[in-house]
């Protein structure tokens, strides 16, 4: 099923609780050409903004296009969280991140930031696999759809990942018909 930026975006507000225009959205989704230097987290606290930043490297590596981190996911979900999610989802990212922390400190003794990237990378197959069938596994599925979402529906994303074109031809709006012509409409 394909799904058009606009729709990605409404249904990333709807994800969050909240209800406002698509034009709001856009101060947003600005945040992706702002240096990483000086940026202070405005929902987590630090720990929990640098475990997010980890998950969505991980979710969205760089490869030969930009990762997530690269253009900001992470930032954008931060300030989704901040400024427009209900009191419910904040909630649920703040217990969802300290889950996931619990979860891998339980496992292997230490912190998800302090995991070698191939523990990193099991850990969350693991969550994505949904070997854990409780609500981390859930919340996980969750915040990978926030980081995906964000991602392609990113100016970035849109244009260089799915190779967007808002405008796909030639307009010819004048053109004489053929009587053996077809006339379309939209």
């Amino acid at each position: 099923m394909k799904i058009s930026r606009r729709e990605a975006l409404k249904n990333t507000a709807l994800l969050l609780g909240i209800n406002i225009p698509l034009s709001k959205l856009q101060g947003a989704m600005s945040v992706f050409g702002i240096d990483e230097m000086g940026y202070e987290a405005s929902f987590f606290d630090d720990k929990s903004y640098l475990l997010l930043k980890d998950i969505t490297d991980l979710i969205i590596p760089a490869t030969d296009t930009a990762g997530a981190v690269d253009i900001g996911v992470h930032r954008f979900i931060d300030i989704m969280l901040s400024e427009w999610a209900s009191n419910e989802t904040k909630n649920k990212y703040q217990n969802g991140l300290n889950l996931i922390n619990e979860f891998v400190v339980n496992r292997y003794r230490k912190s998800f930031i302090n995991c070698s990237i191939d523990d990193q990378k099991k850990i969350l197959i693991d969550l994505d696999n949904g070997l854990e069938k409780n609500e981390l596994s859930a919340f996980f599925a969750d915040l990978k759809w926030f980081v995906i979402s964000g991602y392609y529906t990113s100016e970035y994303g849109g244009s260089v990942e799915l190779r967007y074109d808002p405008m796909p031809g030639p307009y010819r709006g004048c053109t004489t018909l053929n009587e053996d012509d077809r006339v379309w409409s939209t």
